[in-house]
């Protein structure tokens, strides 16, 4: 998983703090809150099922940088890069979706 791919810069939030912003998105589908605090939530745990799969993870993240980046994901080591369309609406079979991620950052 890349924030963008590699003939892009990778930017800093322009509105949420001093992070990346495809990280600092990242991040809040883990953890289920932005970090700055601002009394919103975030869910991230599109297929309901309780948990937050580092492919859900990315897409939150995906669709929430607002910068000139394109973020990639890849979870079976075949070295290809998928943009956020194509993980949502690809078929798979997805290794990240039985990665749950939720919980391993202490709040």
């Amino acid at each position: 998983m890349t924030a963008c791919k590699d003939d892009e810069s990778s930017y800093a939030c322009d509105d949420e703090g001093c992070w990346d912003e495809f990280v600092y998105h990242f991040m809040c589908a883990l953890v289920g809150i932005p970090w700055n605090s601002d009394g919103s939530t975030v869910d991230a745990d599109f297929n309901n099922d309780g948990s937050i799969s580092m492919r859900e993870a990315f897409v939150w993240a995906a669709i929430k940088d607002s910068r000139s980046e394109t973020p990639w994901y890849n979870d079976n080591g075949d070295g290809i890069g998928y943009n956020v369309g194509q993980v949502i609406f690809g078929s798979g079979p997805w290794l990240g979706d039985t990665m749950d991620l939720h919980g391993l950052i202490p709040l």
